[in-house]
């Protein structure tokens, strides 16, 4: 049975018990990426996930920078976290096995109105590049 660490990694469920000789693929640098990629986030087990969607789908399809994943199978168990938590589980694992720069989280009740504008990638672009 794995500790909660590292059943909230959402990696491996018997990450815990491996020795370090098999968990070197964690420690490994990244290659750098470009262009720049980043996930759109969302994980909902709501009805209301199905209303909100298409306009997430709609932003992703005017800036392909962005990889668009809906989310709704738990990572985490349920016993031990809340389902919220999930969502940052699967952040954790798409940095961490991925090759996103950034992942942005969105909850399933946000609704994009002008999918033209992009200030997600404004804000990343000013803030965390250098």
């Amino acid at each position: 049975r794995c500790d909660r660490a590292a059943a909230f990694d959402g990696l491996c469920p018997f990450r815990a018990t491996l020795g370090p000789a098999q968990r070197r693929w964690y420690a490994q640098p990244k290659m750098p990426v470009s262009p720049a990629r980043w996930a759109l986030l969302s994980f909902s087990d709501r009805m209301l996930a199905k209303l909100t969607r298409p306009s997430l789908q709609d932003f992703a399809a005017m800036h392909p920078e962005y990889d668009l994943m809906f989310e709704e199978e738990h990572l985490l168990d349920i016993r031990d976290f809340h389902p919220a938590w999930n969502k940052l589980a699967y952040a954790r694992r798409m940095l961490i096995l991925g090759s996103y720069e950034a992942v942005v989280c969105f909850d399933d009740d946000i609704l994009i109105t002008d999918p033209v504008q992009d200030p997600i990638g404004k804000a990343i672009r000013e803030h965390f590049t250098s």
